[in-house]
């Protein structure tokens, strides 16, 4: 017969989505939160992090704290469902349908015709909202990366024509690491806070730079964030003294003040 297995973790490190199209493991995150298990990234950074929506209004509190000079978020609307759907910003627009990841369920809009035919599609997704943006004709991508102390910088251009870089073919490279992309990344592993519970040692931020050399950010990742193929063996290995360093910080305290 098949018996459950009952696990103990004293650690767990998140490197999946917790919800995607195919697969949802919400409950499973609901009951590591409700047993105070420690992680990276934090659960709680986790748990926001599943909806989309509560990313950008965090997004949009940095931009107008840091100002949108310094923090360059894009502009966006959101419709909880498709009663009074009416987008008021620039043609072509991007739709994003629901809290999906990796270029699933998003959609680059023409003109208004389409987005009315668009929107009635609403009643139809899993989550039933949906976030609206001007498109942004881009010269080239960036992901500026953080594990920990160790940030990385990314130039995506895609070489196939398709305006979603992420999951077309694209030439990738690294480029150095700047003042504005530091800072970028630091604002974005503190979007929900800077405590133990809620910083995101593993994030990334997605920004396209206009044919004009304009920087736009279009969103930040956190725990699953993918790694590039070339960088991964030396990124897992930053990932694994993360977690270490964490286990031995825990086993420090557990064992308290003077005690080895």
């Amino acid at each position: 017969a098949h018996r459950p297995k009952i696990l103990h973790p004293d650690f767990v490190l998140v490197r999946n989505e917790v919800r995607t199209c195919k697969m949802d493991y919400h409950n499973l995150l609901l009951g590591l939160i409700y047993a105070n298990v420690p992680s990276i990234n934090s659960l709680r950074s986790i748990h926001l992090c599943c909806d989309r929506p509560i990313v950008q209004a965090a997004l949009n509190r940095a931009r107008d704290r840091h100002g949108a000079a310094a923090f360059p978020v894009v502009m966006q609307e959101f419709y909880p469902n498709g009663d009074g759907f009416f987008y008021g910003m620039p043609f072509p627009a991007v739709l994003k349908f629901g809290s999906n990841h990796a270029g699933v369920g998003k959609v680059k809009v023409r003109h208004h015709h389409d987005m009315d035919d668009l929107k009635g599609l609403l009643g139809l997704t899993k989550d039933g909202h949906c976030l609206a943006e001007p498109f942004i004709e881009g010269d080239y991508d960036l992901r500026i990366q953080r594990i920990g102390p160790h940030v990385r910088v990314f130039e995506r251009r895609s070489v196939t024509g398709m305006w979603k870089t992420n999951t077309s073919t694209a030439e990738v490279t690294e480029v150095p690491v700047t003042e504005e992309f530091a800072k970028w990344v630091d604002i974005a592993g503190t979007l929900f806070g800077s405590g133990a519970d809620d910083v995101m040692d593993l994030c990334t931020v997605d920004a396209v730079v206009d044919m004009e050399g304009r920087k736009h950010i279009i969103e930040v990742n956190g725990t699953s964030s993918g790694l590039m193929p070339d960088c991964a063996d030396a990124d897992n290995g930053h990932i694994a003294d993360l977690v270490v360093a964490r286990l031995e910080a825990i086993e420090a305290a557990r064992r308290g003040p003077g005690q080895t």
